[in-house]
């Protein structure tokens, strides 16, 4: 819960801060507002998990289970796209100084679009395979689940692609 309101106070913060920035135009001010979304959208999941682990049962549904879990991993990847993006931009700006200063504005947004649609496009598996199953017995509740639907090797194909990418 702390961690919940600490990280929701600071990713709004500074999204407010970021938003009323005049320097709002330079590079690293649009992916660390790419940042605080991410981070936001995954501490949104926070009640979700925090709710299941007490109740030792899931009451979110199929489509809870697809979206939570899809969440999780739309913004591990959209937070490493971008730190990596943070990093090049870096670099480029040591070495290649009045390169990056005619980069406009639109180019941020289209990288920063383009961050997002590759996290979201390695995402959609899980999100499409995913699904809540109905588990074991216990106390004589049946435990509800999410879990991949998929074959072993394409989950195994799927884990692999997602650690080469992370």
């Amino acid at each position: 819960s702390v961690m919940y309101v600490a990280g929701v106070a600071g990713n709004v913060y500074t999204l407010v801060v970021m938003c009323h920035s005049a320097r709002c135009a330079a590079p690293m001010y649009s992916s660390i507002v790419s940042l605080a979304l991410a981070d936001l959208l995954y501490l949104s999941t926070i009640p979700f998990i925090v709710c299941t682990y007490l109740a030792q049962d899931w009451y979110f549904g199929d489509l809870g289970c697809r979206i939570l879990l899809s969440l999780d991993l739309l913004t591990m990847h959209a937070s490493i796209f971008t730190l990596t993006l943070m990093c090049t931009e870096r670099y480029l700006a040591v070495t290649r100084p009045l390169d990056t200063l005619k980069r406009s504005r639109g180019y941020r947004k289209v990288t920063a679009g383009a961050v997002w649609s590759v996290s979201l496009l390695l995402t959609l598996p899980m999100m499409l395979m995913v699904t809540l199953t109905e588990g074991s017995k216990a106390e004589g509740k049946v435990k509800r689940m999410c879990a991949p639907t998929w074959s072993m090797d394409a989950y195994r194909t799927y884990l692999t692609v997602l650690f080469s990418t992370s």
